[in-house]
């Protein structure tokens, strides 16, 4: 995708400029949170490119066997193909059913997703294969030529090779404009595609043959400047070998690089040197091309080309490259990062480096490398290398579900000797919030961080600071005190700004201050923090932005069609997500599969619900942040439960809601007086009564009272039949500018209105709550409002037009 949209740093373009720069300095980062590969950010600019371009009129991009695409160009293309919905794009992509991959079976289902046709192409029909060799031969085709041509059993390809090989042998005669094979009994022709294709290498000369072999150790495309580097000659004296290769239709030219014009020509080429000798010509090629200024990539693809020996230069290359190239090109990274830490011997001094490089990989990308951190910590003196190992550990252990273990260690390496001061302050800040979140010892996790905040700030270290500041941010949201939470996140937005080294930490931190806003009731100020977000990653080019929480807002304001829009980003991006490695975005695709379910409950959409439920179900539920998230899914499953009448099952589906340890971030009052009108319905008090507790336990809590107060104010409405409470949530509602939330108190109110024999005045609720799903699309809450208020079940799923 960079040659295919222009991306060079001499580019007149500043944007593809940007892009070439950001390639070519990225640079490796040890930030705990993951940060530091630029891929992601460059998928970003690629796609802001294109989008400008459609800005100037419809525009196509074909790509080509995309099978042997890279990772990230896959990302690209996928970005791309949910960007037709809004663009004037035709985009175009060209693969074999095999090899199959987790990105491409990705970009697969969005292609499907978005409407886009998957055309599997079908040989040719026998009129279609005459066409075919009439315009290569020059005449209509005989029923010799037609024979021979029954052999490619319609492959477009093998037919025209059989006819160049006939006519290259003089095997074909046109005579009065019909063409025929000479003597078909006496003529030889390829007996496969294979044979067919390399025939036209009998006809090349012994130089252009040895340069086009050692071209095929460069892959199925090349560069003329990395040809020149592998043979050490200068690229002029090259051009009339691959001229003639080019003429022979064995490549073809596509500015200062060629293709090989099938893969199997590319093979046969590379098959012809010996596996020994490959062996030698790949690493000798690593090494010229490294030195050359040869990508990563390049120089990547090399070594794991053949089964490279892992000698000393190989060794320090890795240590040099070996994070990023797995960041950036994983599918050859992983497994050539892993082969030479195998390899270094364990009394090599760079062992214990690597080691250390392939744990931080596969910690980032959501793994756990247990094996790596413990071989790394029983053989390093470095302190800061050994902090950062006993951080990962604990992440292991939490990210297993063992809080208990996780705990330990963060304690033990806190206070160890052998850590710096840096890497104490950071692994205690993190100790603060496994404290509270993992153990719910929220006062000893409180002065945990503020010990933190002492020692990071001794030591120098923003990261731990901010870190710790961040940890009481979460403690005083779980207590509900949003305005107190506001001021340390402020605090520790405060000590990461203008810090490019703390990007991602500063990302977290904004969704954070998001988090706090929506639930003081300040939607438009989390609409200016999003802005903010989006000001950040194009400062740092950081990869995405919080989608996540631009959902939500988007779902509370009632702009749902906003949401599933940012929700895409997530849902469908099965590329990007094979690419980061799924484990660490499980709370996210929870709470995006939740969302999208209880948008498609609303709206009625049973299809959608179950297919989102069901994505969810595939998704692990081991670690607190996936509980944490999890609570827009139950709903959705309660709703559609209770859609069909199955009550009792939307109550069980809500359980979870009803203990405050289950998940303690949990906005639990959101949900509440949902559970009351249900459990009323199904005649259970006891719910009832416990649903009260809980959200007057948060509604005491919260500071200053927002989201808590309101809902418990429909809850005991509900609960006692009191319409003047259910008044005030509704004026709370409307007051503040949340049209979901004002929509179903309107329909709690009237019906309530109605038990209390105020008929007209709850017909006018009434009126306006249906008025108001109705423009929020949401079909099922308008159907169950009436049917409550006429004192009946609501029905099952709208029956749809047939015909």
């Amino acid at each position: 995708m960079l040659d295919c949209l222009g991306i060079d740093a001499d580019s007149p373009d500043p944007a593809r400029a940007r892009v070439a720069e950001m390639m070519r300095l990225a640079q490796s980062s040890r930030d705990p949170l993951g940060g530091g590969d630029p891929t992601l950010a460059v998928v970003n600019e690629l796609v802001a490119i294109v989008q400008e371009m459609c800005a100037e009129g419809p525009l196509t991009l074909v790509a080509d066997d995309i099978q042997w695409a890279d990772e990230a160009s896959l990302l690209v293309f996928s970005r791309l193909a949910l960007e037709t919905a809004t663009l004037p794009l035709l985009l175009v992509g060209s693969l074999r059913p095999v090899p199959r991959t987790a990105v491409l079976d990705g970009v697969r289902d969005i292609v499907a997703k978005q409407g886009g046709p998957v055309l599997q192409l079908a040989p040719l029909a026998g009129g279609e294969v005459a066409e075919l060799l009439q315009g290569i031969v020059g005449g209509t085709p005989g029923s010799g030529l037609l024979g021979l041509a029954d052999r490619a059993a319609g492959n477009p390809l093998y037919v025209g090779e059989l006819a160049d090989a006939l006519l290259r042998d003089r095997h074909v005669e046109v005579t009065a404009g019909r063409a025929e094979v000479s003597a078909v009994g006496d003529v030889s022709v390829p007996t496969s595609l294979s044979s067919a294709l390399t025939h036209r290498l009998g006809f090349l000369t012994a130089t252009t043959t040895e340069v086009l072999r050692r071209a095929a150790l460069l892959g199925t495309e090349f560069a003329t400047a990395d040809l020149s580097v592998l043979l050490g000659r200068p690229v002029a004296e090259l051009l009339p070998a691959l001229e003639e290769a080019a003429a022979a239709k064995v490549l073809l030219a596509n500015g200062n690089r060629y293709n090989f014009r099938h893969a199997l020509i590319r093979q046969a080429l590379y098959d012809a040197t010996s596996p020994t000798v490959r062996t030698v010509l790949h690493r000798q090629a690593a090494e010229r091309l490294d030195r050359a200024g040869a990508s990563m990539e390049t120089v990547a693809r090399q070594l794991v080309a053949s089964p490279v020996a892992v000698d000393s230069w190989v060794i320090d290359w890795m240590l040099q490259h070996g994070e990023r190239i797995a960041h950036r090109a994983p599918d050859i990274g992983l497994d050539l990062l892993r082969r030479v830490v195998s390899v270094c011997e364990q009394d090599d001094p760079r062992h214990v480096d690597l080691t250390a490089v392939l744990a931080r990989v596969l910690y980032w990308r959501g793994e756990l490398p247990e094996d790596e951190v413990r071989s790394v910590l029983a053989l390093t003196r470095d302190p800061d290398l050994a902090g950062e190992m006993q951080w990962i550990r604990a992440v292991i252990f939490y990210r297993r579900g063992q809080e208990g273990h996780s705990v330990t260690a963060l304690r033990e390496a806190a206070s160890a000797p052998e850590i710096s001061a840096v890497w104490q302050a950071r692994c205690q800040a993190l100790l603060a919030v496994r404290e509270g979140m993992g153990l719910l010892e929220f006062a000893s996790a409180k002065a945990t961080a503020l010990a933190a905040i002492d020692r990071g700030e001794k030591a120098g270290d923003n990261f731990a600071v901010a870190f710790a500041l961040q940890a009481l941010w979460l403690f005083e949201s779980i207590d509900r005190d949003h305005a107190a939470a506001l001021r340390y996140v402020d605090e520790a937005l405060a000590v990461v700004a203008d810090d490019a080294s703390l990007a991602h930490l500063h990302l977290s931190l904004l969704d954070n201050r998001v988090f706090s806003l929506q639930n003081l009731d300040r939607l438009d100020d989390a609409d200016h923090a999003l802005s903010a977000v989006r000001t950040l990653v194009h400062r740092y080019q950081l990869p995405g932005g919080l989608p996540m929480s631009t959902a939500v807002n988007h779902y509370w304001a009632g702009r749902w069609s906003d949401g599933l829009l940012e929700l895409s980003i997530i849902t469908q991006s099965g590329p990007e997500l094979a690419f980061l490695g799924l484990r660490e975005s499980s709370p996210m695709l929870l709470l995006s599969h939740g969302v999208a379910a209880l948008i498609a409950a609303l709206r009625d959409d049973g299809d959608e619900v179950a297919a989102h439920l069901a994505a969810a179900d595939e998704l692990p539920m081991l670690t607190t942040a996936d509980r944490e998230n999890c609570d827009f899914l139950l709903m959705a499953e309660a709703q559609a439960a209770e859609r069909d009448g199955r009550i009792d099952e939307a109550l069980i589906a809500l359980e979870p809601v009803l203990d405050p340890r289950y998940a303690p971030m949990m906005l639990r009052h959101q949900w509440l007086p949902d559970v009351v009108r249900l459990a009323r319905q199904a005649d259970s008090p006891s719910v009832v009564a416990r649903a009260l507790e809980i959200c007057a336990g948060e509604a005491s809590r919260e500071a200053p009272p927002a989201r808590a107060a309101a809902a418990l104010l429909r809850c005991k409405g509900l609960a006692e039949g009191d319409p003047a409470q259910v008044a005030k949530a509704v004026a709370h509602y409307r007051n503040v500018g949340r049209p979901v939330e004002l929509a179903q108190a309107l329909e709690d109110l009237a019906v309530v209105l109605a038990s209390a024999g105020r008929r007209g005045e709850g017909e006018a609720a009434l009126a306006e709550a249906v008025r108001r799903y109705e423009a929020l699309g949401a079909a099922w809450p308008a159907r169950r409002a009436t049917a409550r208020f006429g004192g009946r079940a609501a029905e099952g799923p709208a029956q749809r037009d047939v015909g």
